[in-house]
C-alpha cells in the first residue's frame, strides 16, 4: 500500500500491483469475519482473479462509520494489504476499484450489502 486517506467520506487507499504478484494459495481457507452473503462471498473468491499487467489501483472503501462500526483495522502504509473488489471508471487518470473484501494481516473484512 502506497497512500491511505482513513476519513469520511469514503476513505480509499492506493495499491501498486505488480505483475510478478500471484493470487495466494490459502485465499479461500482465509479467515473472514462473520456476515450475511457468507456462501456468496466464499463463491467470489473461488474466482478471483489477478491482473496481469502492473497499475496503480485506487481502492475505495466504505464510509468510516462502516468500517469501524464492522471492526476493520486502518492498515499502516506499507502494511501488505489484499483487496478484491470490482473495477470501476478512472478517478484523474488513476484505475479505480470498489472493494468487496479487505485483507490486513491475513484477516478478511467482508465490505458492503454482506454486512449485518
Amino acid at each position: 500500500m502506497k497512500t491511505l486517506l482513513w476519513n469520511d467520506p469514503h476513505p480509499h487507499l492506493r495499491l501498486v500491483h505488480e505483475p510478478a504478484q500471484r493470487l495466494p494459495t490459502d485465499l479461500r481457507e482465509r479467515k473472514l469475519l462473520p456476515h450475511r452473503g457468507a456462501e456468496s462471498t466464499a463463491q467470489l473468491l473461488s474466482h478471483v482473479v489477478v491482473p496481469v499487467f502492473e497499475r496503480a489501483w485506487r481502492v475505495e472503501l466504505p464510509t468510516l462509520a462502516k468500517l469501524l462500526e464492522w471492526g476493520v483495522e486502518r492498515p499502516e502504509i506499507g502494511e501488505p494489504v489484499g483487496v478484491v473488489g470490482l473495477p470501476g471508471p478512472d478517478v484523474e487518470g488513476t484505475a479505480t476499484m470498489q472493494a468487496v473484501v479487505l485483507f490486513i494481516d491475513s484477516q478478511g473484512y467482508p465490505l458492503g450489502s454482506a454486512r449485518p
